[in-house]
């Protein structure tokens, strides 16, 4: 529901209908998964790089453009753009994964209790924001489907609001009582 309450509210127009908002969205989610991924591939890179390897890097980027390459070619088929968009969101994921491990092999990288616990915080808040938000979504936009400007950009930047708000509140909920309140100084 969200990702298709976003591609609606900003291209849902003239020839681009329902059915090209369902299957763009099923896209845009698809990209989604591997978001974080790609966020953190740059911390990890960077890692290599503060020792003057950027060799491992390069390598490890082109092990996950086959992996991502061989997951398109067995994904198109039968999944069309979303598992094209699947298959990216993979390799990313194998990017990152491939980096880590290596990285914390190397000794180049130690995580400690506080990393875990902030990777799981940021994982509930940002799931329940999501949750929150995709059972929000469709009564709103019932709500506002008779506005007369706009509804469905006006439910999606309502519906960002509240889910910012959430996600917010957890992540510096939880933060505060694991003890790691000391992280946003």
């Amino acid at each position: 529901a969200i990702p298709e309450l976003i591609v609606a509210a900003l291209f849902e127009r003239g020839r681009f209908d329902d059915a090209a908002t369902q299957a763009a969205g099923a896209v845009l989610f698809a990209y989604a998964i591997g978001l974080p991924a790609i966020v953190l591939i740059r911390a990890q890179v960077s890692s290599f790089q503060a020792r003057g390897d950027t060799t491992t890097p390069m390598l490890v980027s082109l092990a996950a453009i086959a992996a991502n390459v061989g997951l398109k070619l067995l994904l198109w088929k039968s999944h069309g753009a979303p598992g094209l968009a699947f298959a990216t969101a993979c390799g990313a994921w194998i990017n990152l994964g491939a980096l880590y491990g290596l990285a914390l092999k190397r000794g180049w990288t130690n995580p400690d209790r506080g990393l875990s616990l902030l990777i799981l915080i940021v994982g509930v808040a940002a799931g329940f924001a999501a949750l929150v938000a995709r059972l929000l979504a469709e009564p709103l936009y019932g709500l506002l489907i008779r506005f007369p400007y706009e509804p469905r950009l006006i439910a999606l930047a309502i519906l960002s609001l509240i889910a910012a708000g959430i996600y917010g509140l957890v992540a510096l909920g939880g933060l505060r009582s694991a003890g790691l309140w000391r992280l946003l100084r």
